[in-house]
């Protein structure tokens, strides 16, 4: 049994250092972003609501290499492709679930970075969490209670 509050502890402590990590070089401006994919072009690879990471100040465009994935900017939409050919003008690129490469190329001005990795789902809960900020605030606060309520009730028992 203490094994088990050990590994569970382990595993919150390893979430929270993770989350935390990311929120800092979000806010911070360090080279990281999280943009959620909404969209099935890249599936099964990245999945429609997952969350990307993406280093838009680490990688440079001139270090992007075929297989990359990639996030680019078209018109006031950000997307996020594979890298299919590195070409003289630029990058053409292809969503993995597409059946044909983008029409068009992706020159260093339309580049915003490279995916690092991405985490399934939690693109969903972000974009509830920013369209319910109210609703979710009063989620969290009702899952509070609740958890200090059922503690003093372990307590009471004891």
């Amino acid at each position: 049994m203490k094994n088990k509050k050990c590994s569970k502890a382990a595993l919150q402590a390893a979430v929270f250092i993770f989350i935390s990590f990311l929120i800092v070089f979000t806010a911070w401006g360090g080279g990281i972003r999280l943009l959620t994919v909404m969209s099935g072009s890249m599936e099964p690879e990245i999945k429609t609501g997952s969350v990307a990471v993406i280093s838009k100040n680490i990688t440079d465009f001139k270090d992007i290499g075929k297989g990359d994935v990639i996030t680019f900017e078209i018109g006031d939409s950000l997307v996020t492709h594979r890298v299919a050919e590195i070409i003289e003008d630029g990058i053409i690129t292809k969503g993995d679930a597409n059946n044909s490469e983008d029409s068009w190329v992706v020159t260093k001005d339309m580049y915003y970075g490279k995916q690092l990795f991405s985490v399934p789902i939690i693109g969903y809960i972000a974009v509830f969490i920013r369209q319910n900020i109210l609703f979710t605030i009063l989620i969290i606060a009702a899952v509070l209670i609740a958890a200090k309520i059922f503690k003093e009730r372990r307590v009471q028992d004891v």
